[in-house]
């Protein structure tokens, strides 16, 4: 996570570089950037969010999900529990991305990591 790249309510801790911890301020939403951005090849990164940090929705997801880009086929997909939920996202081919995480609950605590990338060429 690229702490120059923050909302002022987000610090990076100091025991683990890839977590963040969110200030309680209300009616405001916050967000923090990855230090790299890609354009082409597969990459995965693990977002470890506790549920008890976030708002109960219709699909409740583990603590825990991944999150796939391929910037080859141009693509946004999420997996949970070993399952496969399919593209969330298209048309992202010649695009630049970088990773984000937002949130708006208070002493939230979430964990970016990337996990792996390939490149095709």
């Amino acid at each position: 996570m690229e702490p120059d790249d923050r909302s002022l309510n987000i610090f990076i801790k100091d025991d683990d570089k890839l977590t963040f911890h969110r200030h309680p301020v209300a009616q405001s939403t916050d967000c923090i950037r990855g230090k790299v951005g890609y354009t082409r090849g597969l990459h995965v990164w693990k977002i470890h969010w506790p549920s008890r940090q976030r708002p109960e929705e219709a699909f409740t997801l583990p603590d825990s999900l991944l999150v796939i880009l391929d910037m080859d086929e141009g693509t946004l997909s999420f997996m949970v529990d070993g399952q496969y939920l399919g593209v969330a996202f298209r048309g992202l081919k010649g695009k630049k991305l970088y990773p984000v995480v937002s949130a708006v609950w208070g002493h939230c605590e979430i964990t970016m990591k990337y996990i792996n990338g390939l490149d095709r060429e």
